[in-house]
């Protein structure tokens, strides 16, 4: 009898797969080829459904991983089919057999995203991407990502951040409650009225304290970094209030400067009231304590505590506008998304500038309702990108030169060293992200070039091996 080689062994299926006769090359090829892959849904999953508008959609949540997809009706259909026994090309059939046309591209695209958030077992093997991503880690370009990444953004996490919250919760309801939400869109209106006569009178100022810039900015910075908490910590609370959970949240580092972040998407698997209230917590309460703090300045008229008050309602109703501007990702963008009940509005809407209108324009076809919104958002977001670029830059160069102009002015030395920490804290982001884009930019390039030449010689050589062999066959 002929000894089996282990190739043999291999391809003959193992004992304890009862009945699965595939072997270990038709296994892997299973695995591989996509549209062989037999996708099968996670254990321990959740699903909502949710309905707006006359509209039903459903939210799927790992809750191991605080993952969620949003699926359609088709979406959902093919979810339940996602049993292990069904390849992609039966979903791919079960689809157009149910809903006609042949959807290859969408299903592929479900079947990814899906095995992204973690709610497929066994996803097909992707043999190269774990190499690939080791290999560019250990090139410069990968490095200076790594670091350009940490200087962008460093979480330093709360321990069990939801359930704090879930024992703070009884306390806050009441504060929470849609009676104290009524008092504070009235204490906000109001303030908005005192902080106007406030800015009119121009008593107080905004950079100096006691007539010390240094002063003067260190208040600043330290009355932003209580708004940011408090408007982190009431999404947070809006979100316990309706019932969801907290996954993460705590401090952070962005952009080189401390900050704080909580992480409310599991707000999402509530209805479209639930999400606007979340997403309207944080900015709403910004202008809650403007409103307060400039009632109060124009209380007490002039002193440190109108002073203190006057820059707690300015950062207060500052904050609360940036973060309701829609054409920004803030707070703003989630509630217009929301409201128009568009998912990924700015993704869809630039898409739809590049492609889609052009289209309907060449075919003199009349825009619909939401390619309408989708064109004005997309032009929208264009021209805002173009007016911060140039308003940014516009801002920090004043800023920097009048801070310069006071570090050359007599005060004191203490003064000096924080109107210095604050050229510091503005300029130094700046130019360390400017120099870092550059820099990998500019490896990027040159590594694309060092590729080309290479190519280049080595088809040089190659020719050159050629017609050398071509000139000795010609000599015999």
């Amino acid at each position: 009898m002929a000894e089996r080689s282990v190739w043999d062994a291999a391809a003959v299926p193992p004992g304890p797969t009862e009945g699965d006769q595939r072997g270990l090359w038709g296994s892997l090829l299973e695995r591989v080829d996509i549209a062989r892959y037999r996708p099968r849904r996670v254990e321990g999953y959740e699903m909502s459904e949710v309905t707006e508008g006359g509209t039903t959609y459903y939210v799927l949540k790992n809750p191991r991983l605080r993952t969620y997809v949003r699926l359609t009706a088709e979406d959902k259909f093919l979810w339940d089919q996602m049993d292990g026994q069904n390849s992609v090309r039966d979903l791919v059939l079960s689809s157009f057999l149910e809903f006609g046309g042949l959807k290859v591209g969408r299903i592929l695209g479900l079947v990814a995203n899906l095995q992204d958030k973690g709610l497929l077992d066994t996803p097909p093997a992707r043999l190269y991407d774990g190499l690939i991503r080791r290999l560019r880690q250990r090139t410069l370009v990968g490095w200076l990502n790594r670091l350009w990444a940490a200087f962008l953004q460093k979480e330093l996490p709360l321990r069990n951040i939801d359930g704090l919250l879930s024992r703070v919760i009884p306390v806050f309801r009441p504060f929470l409650s849609v009676p104290a939400r009524i008092v504070y869109g009235v204490i906000a209106l109001v303030g908005v009225v005192a902080f106007i006569l406030l800015l009119r009178s121009g008593n107080l100022s905004l950079l100096a304290f006691g007539r010390s810039f240094g002063v003067g900015f260190a208040v600043l910075y330290v009355s932003q970094l209580a708004i940011v908490f408090v408007h982190e910590a009431s999404h947070a609370l809006m979100c316990k209030y309706y019932g969801c959970t907290v996954p993460k949240g705590g401090a952070m580092l962005y952009m080189g400067n401390l900050a704080f972040y909580i992480d409310t998407t599991d707000v999402w698997t509530k209805p479209r009231a639930a999400r606007i209230m979340v997403s309207l917590a944080g900015p709403g309460s910004g202008a809650v304590i403007g409103g307060i703090c400039a009632l109060v300045a124009l209380a007490a008229g002039e002193g440190t505590v109108a002073e203190l008050s006057f820059k707690l309602a300015t950062v207060g109703f500052a904050g609360a506008v940036f973060n309701l501007n829609p054409l920004l990702e803030l707070d703003g963008y989630y509630l217009l998304m929301d409201l128009v009940g568009i998912p990924g509005l700015r993704r869809k809407a630039l898409a739809f500038l590049t492609r889609g209108l052009k289209e309907k324009l060449a075919r003199r076809e009349r825009l619909h309702r939401s390619e309408l919104t989708l064109a004005m958002f997309g032009l929208l977001c264009g021209g805002w990108t173009v007016f911060i670029i140039f308003m940014v830059i516009l801002g920090y160069k004043n800023v920097i030169l009048n801070l310069s102009a006071r570090l050359f002015m007599p005060s004191a030395w203490w003064s000096r060293v924080l109107v210095g920490l604050a050229l510091v804290l503005m300029a130094v982001p700046l130019s360390l992200a400017l120099l870092g884009r550059f820099l990998a930019t500019a490896v990027g390039i040159a590594e694309a070039l060092d590729r080309r030449l290479k190519v280049g010689a080595r088809l040089r050589r190659r020719k050159a091996a050629a017609a050398g062999r071509g000139r000795r066959r010609r000599e015999r």
